[in-house]
């Protein structure tokens, strides 16, 4: 069991090893002699008499040197990781509520390590509460990271700034961004720590549940980032942490009742979210994390809060330049192959999260935020055992990433792979859905027939290649159907009530297509028994929703004397998994009441979870 334990470099926690007590040292005796030659910088010599009332040695007994740099009165309350030599209040009170426990190390009893007495009369404060008190190191005064003296009151203001910028330039300013980064993390362990979470167990089911489907995070890679940070924190990592606890082991709001917006690693992770990416800019580590929030926001239906946080993350990767090609490996990156295959993954994960927000967007008043990949995009990986085994290097890798889109996949293909292409093909149907059909019918049925017939050869293969594997493949599979309904549900609606022969050729053709996959939907539905598997992508919850009101609204098309589309036992097997599916994922509550109303008029009601 791994324990992420952080070095404080801030405040008098006791060494945890060789690395960071050299770490520290080295950082402290810098900082040490630099303000010892900003207070003598002619280099006089200085008695060395010690004085009662200061900590160094000082030529007048009577100055009293301040143990560390003047604090602004605005700053002193409200910003909690000021790098002075004192730990401040609130920092503290994170460290103890992390060290308390240790997270994943099981131990219940306090430990007094970091202070000798209980702040704030023995009481340990929420983490949650400290959440606020953590902020950004940008709007910190740089005098106080450059170490410079205060200005004399003769002195112009603006030249003072403009020597303690240069000064800032030309020496990196690396003890605010460690205190910062410090800050957050030990911040964030607290969080986690206060709910349980052991990083063993949450990353296991991450990896054989959401990674099943969004396959973007390089698991050697990441442990080995992880292990790193208990030497050296870093804000991304622990941001990143916090959303997959998220979505790893989402709470059963079915037996809890709680709303699922008042999460405290939810409020955690979009606080933490945002101050890092206004502290540190747009990064890889930002734009993961960020997904797997809006992954969590769009399955607890946390109303259009889901495409903004993506539309964050779609900023995020054009200001990086996240695209499929091939992507030039960066200077002092670790793992050059595993980055540029990440930078990848997260991309096509962009697209796939794209189309499924856009699930829920009945109306088509939102834009796609992401363009439609081109044919010669590079696809993921087809190879998943290098993505999680860490003993094969980049050569393994290198062989197979030039597969473009338009290439037919081996049977042994990696499902992130096909649902890359599947992701695509959806991408072309949700942009088709955005035009009106009755401005060009022609022009949209041969453009609808195009996309269908893709779709098919889509389907067929992967469901050829899966051999009966389904949970494996649910990604690409659940997409390229889900895809199918949206699409044969926009003709239909638009050919119903028309009288051109070839309307109702396409009406024809859609009502077959809808009767096959809502078939299909059954026979897969009877594959496995109906219990909660994480493996489910959002999409697949969407599928059986979508075969229910589909045949209901066949049903209606088809007249009250013909038989119905599904038969009744089909159809309640259809709420049932979408019932059993609900316990963890409020949308799927949703649905259920969606079809449930739809049911009892007759009539499927529009989907509305905002």
């Amino acid at each position: 069991m791994q324990n992420l334990e952080f070095v404080n470099v801030s405040g008098p926690e006791p060494w945890k090893n060789k690395e960071a007590k050299k770490f520290v040292r080295s950082h402290a005796m810098k900082d040490f002699r630099r303000r010892q030659r900003e207070r003598n910088p002619k280099g006089k010599v200085i008695k060395n008499s010690q004085s009662r009332d200061g900590p160094f040695p000082t030529a007048n007994k009577k100055a009293k040197i301040k143990a560390g740099p003047e604090v602004a009165p605005e700053s002193s309350t409200e910003n909690a990781l000021l790098p002075v030599r004192r730990t401040s209040m609130e920092l503290a009170q994170v460290h103890l509520a992390a060290q308390s426990r240790g997270w994943s190390s099981g131990s219940s009893s306090p430990s007094y390590i970091i202070h000798d007495q209980m702040p704030f009369g023995g009481r340990i404060p929420s983490p949650i509460s400290l959440i606020s008190k953590i902020s950004s190191p940008i709007s910190f005064n740089p005098r106080m990271y450059s170490g410079l003296p205060s200005p004399s009151p003769s002195e112009s203001s603006d030249s003072s700034t403009s020597r303690s910028l240069k000064r800032l330039s030309d020496t990196p300013d690396y003890q605010s961004q460690a205190d910062f980064d410090l800050g957050v993390s030990t911040a964030a362990f607290a969080v986690l720590d206060e709910v349980h979470a052991q990083f063993d167990r949450m990353s296991s089911k991450f990896f054989h549940s959401v990674h099943s489907y969004l396959a973007f995070i390089h698991r050697p890679r990441f442990e080995k980032r992880v292990l790193a940070s208990k030497i050296k924190a870093e804000a991304e990592i622990s941001v990143l942490l916090l959303s997959m606890k998220l979505v790893a082991e989402p709470v059963n709001y079915a037996q809890s009742g709680a709303d699922p917006r008042q999460n405290s690693v939810y409020i955690a992770a979009k606080h933490f979210h945002k101050l890092v990416k206004k502290s540190k800019g747009p990064s890889l580590d930002l734009i993961q994390s960020g997904i797997l929030l809006c992954l969590y926001e769009h399955n607890a239906a946390i109303g259009d809060v889901a495409y903004k946080t993506l539309a964050d993350c779609a900023s995020m990767g054009q200001l990086i330049g996240l695209t499929a090609s091939n992507i030039k490996e960066e200077f002092g990156v670790p793992d050059g192959a595993a980055y540029q295959e990440e930078c990848r993954r997260t991309y096509w994960a962009l697209i796939s999260m794209d189309c499924i927000v856009t699930l829920h967007d009945e109306k088509r008043e939102r834009a796609m935020l992401m363009p439609i990949p081109a044919l010669d995009a590079i696809l993921p990986s087809v190879k998943e055992d290098y993505w999680t085994d860490a003993s094969l290097n980049d050569e393994y890798l290198s062989q197979a990433c030039s597969q473009p889109v338009s290439s037919r996949l081996p049977g042994w293909a990696h499902s992130f792979a096909r649902q890359a292409q599947s992701a695509r093909l959806m991408s072309m149907v949700q942009d088709l859905l955005r035009y009106r059909f009755e401005d060009d019918p022609a022009g949209m049925r041969a453009k609808i027939l195009k996309v269908d017939q893709l779709l098919q050869e889509n389907m067929v293969k992967s469901l050829f290649d899966c051999n009966g594997n389904c949970t494996q493949h649910c990604g690409p599979i659940s997409m390229s159907i889900s895809a199918s309904y949206l699409l044969h549900e926009f003709q239909l609606l638009a050919t119903m009530t028309s009288s051109d022969p070839e309307d109702l050729e396409a009406l024809a053709r859609s009502k077959l297509a809808i009767v096959k996959l809502i078939q299909m939907m059954v026979d897969i539905l009877g594959m496995f028994p109906i219990t909660h598997l994480p493996e489910l992508s959002p999409s697949a919850l969407y599928c059986p929703y979508m075969a229910a009101k589909l045949s209901l609204q066949l049903d209606r098309v088809n007249g009250v004397k013909a038989a119905p589309t599904l038969a009744p036992a089909d159809f309640q097997l259809m709420l049932q998994s979408l019932r059993q599916f609900s316990t963890l994922w409020k949308c799927t509550d949703y649905y259920v009441k969606d079809i449930v109303r739809a049911q009892s008029r007759a009539l499927p009601m529009p989907l509305s979870i905002a």
